[in-house]
Parts: structure tokens; sequence; C-alpha cells
């Protein structure tokens, strides 16, 4: 079950990663990299914050909240793909659906 957790962290921490390098690729213009790059995972954090995480203020259900991490996790591995990373987003993709199985599977709640 820790393994999950691990895995689960590590996806998290990617995506936000992903969004990030995708934001300093995408904008043509140095202040555009720097918004993008920023403004990006800053937002993925505060949405997963807010709605995702085991301790949000305001934690969706479950339909709603796995609407939410798949949204999330698909712009993560769309920002991979687009920035030259094609392997890496199926595979991130993949791991993504593989450990929101097993969370749901295996009535890990808490994560």
């Amino acid at each position: 079950m820790i393994i999950i957790a691990i895995v689960r962290f590590i996806l998290e921490v990617t995506a936000l990663l992903a969004l990030g390098y995708w934001g300093f690729e995408a904008g043509t213009e140095v202040w555009h990299k720097v918004l993008f790059g920023f403004t990006a995972p800053i937002l993925m954090a505060a949405l997963w914050g807010t709605f995702i995480s085991p301790k949000a203020p305001k934690r969706l259900h479950e339909v709603p909240r796995l609407i939410l991490e798949i949204v999330l996790f698909t712009l993560a591995a769309t920002a991979m793909y687009v920035s030259g990373l094609e392997l890496l987003s199926v595979i991130f993709m993949l791991t993504a659906i593989v450990i929101s199985i097993l969370i749901r599977g295996l009535k890990m709640t808490e994560l």
C-alpha cells in the first residue's frame, strides 16, 4: 500500500514539473515563458490542494474528484507530449491510470 502512495506522490510531482517545463518551452518571449512556466504548475497545485488532496478544505466526492484528477493528469501528459517527451507522456498516463484504478479498487480513499 505504501508503494501506491509513493508512486502517486511521484506522479503528482512529475505533473507539476511537466507543466512547468511546458510553460517555459511554450512561450515565445521571456515574459511568456516565465508566466506560463510558473502559472501552470501553481494552478494545478492549487486545484489539487483545494479539491483532491486528502486534507483538502473542499475535497470533492469520489466521482468529481476522479474526473478532476484525470483532467489534471491528462493535461500534464499532454504538456509532456507537446514538449517532445512522447514516450514519457505515455508512460506517465498509463501509470496514472493504473494507480487510480488501484487506489479505487483497494478502497484507499485517504489518497
